[in-house]
C-alpha cells in the first residue's frame, strides 16, 4: 500500500473504535490547550501578584511622605505670615539703623570737636598760637 494508491482496501475499524481514537485525539488536544492555559494564568497571576505589591509599597510610601509635608493652604498661610515678619524685621532694623547713624554722627561731630580742642589747648602750652 502505498501513498495515493487507490486500490488499498478500506480498513477495518469500528465505529466505536475510530470514536474512542477521535475522542482521546481531541482530549489530548484540549488538555494540551488547558495546561497552556494554565500556565499563562499562572504567570499571569504572579505578575499581577508583584505589580499589586508595587502599587502597596508605592501607596504606603506616598501615606508617610503626605506626613512630612503642609498642604498648600498651610504653605501659603505660612508664607504671608513669614512676609509679615520679614517686612517688620526689615522696618526695625531700618529704623535702628537710622538711630544709630545718628549716633554715629553725632559721636563723629562730638570726636572732631574733642580733637580740635585738644589741638589748640596743645598749640596752645607749646606756644604756637
Amino acid at each position: 500500500m502505498a501513498d495515493g494508491d487507490d486500490t488499498a482496501e478500506p480498513s477495518t475499524v469500528s465505529w466505536r473504535d475510530y470514536m474512542r481514537v477521535c475522542i482521546a485525539r481531541e482530549t489530548g488536544i484540549i488538555l494540551a490547550k488547558l495546561e497552556a492555559i494554565n500556565e499563562r494564568n499562572t504567570t499571569q497571576v504572579g505578575e499581577i501578584a508583584r505589580r499589586l505589591e508595587d502599587l502597596n509599597h508605592a501607596h504606603a510610601k506616598a501615606v508617610e511622605d503626605r506626613h512630612m509635608f503642609v498642604n498648600k493652604d498651610v504653605f501659603e498661610q505660612t508664607q504671608v505670615e513669614h512676609r509679615r515678619f520679614r517686612d517688620t524685621v526689615t522696618q526695625t532694623l531700618g529704623e535702628q539703623k537710622g538711630r544709630d547713624m545718628m549716633v554715629v554722627a553725632i559721636a563723629s561731630t562730638i570726636a572732631a570737636i574733642v580733637v580740635g580742642l585738644v589741638l589748640l589747648v596743645g598749640a596752645r602750652l607749646l606756644g604756637h598760637a
